[in-house]
């Protein structure tokens, strides 16, 4: 089947449809005249058993690749295929430190074993590409302040999220504008936080896997090791409150796993 309903993928895409023979890539864009653009790209997969979602703000430069992926795999192996595309070995970086990875039980050894496996959920809080059009065309878009974005999680992410509440233990958010989406209030005082905490599954606040850089870097390492690293990077102490923090609830919760592992073998 070359012809695909859009709606079927994307929660914004009611009445589009697209040839995977012959499309242009500009027949992606489903908000030619509003800013940030949405673009049809809902990147992630679908595990069978998840016990681990990855979660990202929303697909950037990886909707090209999903668009080269489409004539050849479909919108499903497409979408599989492109999500976090050239940010995967810093993810399981990322994963891996303070034991995190090795706690939940998720195999790092590849990212196949990682991305492509039965136990571990891609996704994005807004599921297609919201891209700017100004000089950085990815920059990470105002979340709670976007209908779009706001629109597709709880339209798109809630739902995915409650169809593996059976096997998911616990969600990673990659960035601040991810926490800051989670953590806003809806109409009725309710957070997308509280909602998933609720039901019983734990949130982790990783740095971003493609911004911030030093944050990133202070993260990886023992907090031992932060004395000689500012002394020898000075300038980078104002990324080492936050890194210092997201480091103490990891290694909190790799305690608390371990513990509970102790306790029920």
């Amino acid at each position: 089947m070359t012809i695909v309903r859009m709606a079927d993928f994307c929660c914004q895409a009611e009445g589009r449809e697209l040839d995977l023979r012959r499309f242009r890539n500009d027949e992606l864009i489903l908000t030619k005249d509003e800013e940030p653009q949405l673009i049809f790209s809902p990147l992630g997969n679908s595990p069978t058993q998840p016990k681990l979602a990855l979660v990202g703000i929303t697909p950037g430069g990886q909707w090209e690749t999903f668009a080269k992926h489409l004539p050849r795999y479909g919108v499903v192996e497409a979408a599989r295929k492109a999500a976090f595309q050239g940010a995967r070995g810093t993810i399981i970086k990322l994963l891996e430190a303070h034991g995190l990875a090795s706690a939940l039980g998720i195999d790092t050894s590849s990212e196949v074993a990682v991305f492509e496996g039965e136990h571990v959920l891609t996704t994005s809080l807004a599921k297609c590409c919201l891209q700017s059009s100004g000089n950085y065309k990815y920059s990470a878009p105002d979340l709670v302040a976007t209908p779009r974005a706001q629109h597709c999680i709880e339209r798109r992410f809630m739902p995915e999220i409650e169809a593996h509440l059976s096997t998911l233990t616990h969600i990673v958010l990659f960035g601040q504008p991810s926490w800051d989406a989670i953590c806003s209030p809806d109409g009725n005082g309710i957070s997308v936080r509280e909602r998933i905490e609720a039901a019983g599954i734990i949130i982790l606040k990783l740095p971003h896997f493609a911004q911030n850089y030093q944050q990133r870097e202070i993260y990886c390492m023992s907090p031992s090791q932060y004395a000689d690293y500012f002394r020898r990077k000075p300038d980078n102490l104002k990324y080492g409150k936050a890194a210092a923090a997201m480091t103490t609830t990891t290694m909190a919760e790799v305690r608390r796993l371990k513990s509970e592992k102790k306790a029920s073998g």
